[in-house]
């Protein structure tokens, strides 16, 4: 398999519904993921400018392909409301054949 065809996950936290949506539908629109998961409901816990802080935060986890991994985090940066959104690729050591495949044709 070429390296840019290698399926990725993308892992995301947002601090409001509003614009983890806005993100994952312009993912979605200019086919750089083939499914976006919102998972309301984490409590993140963090230090940031000396303190530490403990927020309410939802997950976006991004099925994609290696291509698209510079693009996609791209989009988050531009449309995300944090200063220093966490953004986190991770490779996909395996699955569901069929599912990878039908992610691959959404996003190729």
């Amino acid at each position: 398999m070429v390296e840019d065809e290698e399926p990725i996950i993308i892992y995301a936290t947002f601090g409001d519904m509003e614009n983890a949506r806005l993100v994952a539908r312009r993912i979605i629109e200019e086919r750089l993921g083939a499914c976006v998961n919102i998972i309301p409901g984490v409590t993140s816990l963090y230090e940031w400018e000396g303190k530490i802080e403990e927020q309410p935060e939802m997950v976006m986890v991004i099925k994609s392909l290696k291509g698209h991994e510079t693009s996609v985090i791209g989009v988050i940066e531009a449309l995300h409301s944090y200063d220093e959104p966490a953004i986190i690729s991770l490779p996909v050591m395996g699955g569901a054949v069929s599912y990878l495949d039908w992610a691959a044709k959404q996003v190729g």
